[in-house]
């Protein structure tokens, strides 16, 4: 993630400001004490290669799309910098490879990646949600019928083309009748059934 910058570099001088975002996950080997020590490390190594961090959020620990180095789930933590050049040709582009430089060579971080935002920090704040694989049909039609089997086991049954769906049919009882069935069942000996 972290090899690309969406920034090519541009031939600038006097002085500006950019701001970029910084997505980078964490094992969920480190306990939370440990991930905020990971955090400071990062943002040390953000403001060693000429960087500043304006705003940091751990958006949690979320299951990953895939495995990465074994891992199937990982802490997300988001940054937003801002690198200032004052007069150094190239200089922004340099901040940044030597930062992206930097997080590879961590141990802690399993991925990164580094976006240039437009002016500003967005104000609002966001929830990740764990990644769901799409089904096949077959997979569906089966969890469609397990999930409407534990509801009512009485009207499902396996899904076949030329069966017809199964209902329930409802007697209708009188009172008399109702009564009569009542009788009859406690009047039933025990030892008669066995």
């Amino acid at each position: 993630m972290g090899r690309y910058l969406t920034k090519v570099p541009v031939r600038v001088t006097g002085r500006h400001t950019m701001m970029y975002e910084m997505f980078y996950i964490l094992p969920t080997r480190y306990t939370d004490a440990e991930i905020a020590e990971i955090q400071t490390k990062v943002n040390g190594l953000i403001e060693k290669v000429g960087a500043k961090v304006i705003k940091e959020e751990n958006l949690g620990r979320i299951r990953l799309a895939y495995p990465i180095k074994q891992m199937r789930h990982g802490s997300y933590i988001l940054n937003y910098i801002e690198v200032d050049s004052v007069g150094e040709e190239w200089a922004e582009s340099k901040v940044l490879i030597d930062l992206d430089k930097e997080l590879r060579m961590t141990d802690e971080v399993m991925r990164h990646m580094i976006i240039q935002l437009p002016k500003g920090i967005p104000d609002r704040s966001f929830k990740l949600e764990s990644y769901v694989a799409p089904l096949s049909e077959e997979e569906d039609e089966a969890r469609r019928v397990k999930r409407a089997i534990a509801t009512d086991p009485i009207k499902v049954s396996a899904p076949s083309e030329e069966a017809e769906p199964m209902v329930r049919e409802e007697k209708t009882l009188s009172m008399e009748d109702l009564d009569k069935k009542l009788d009859e069942i406690l009047e039933a000996n025990p030892s008669d059934e066995a």
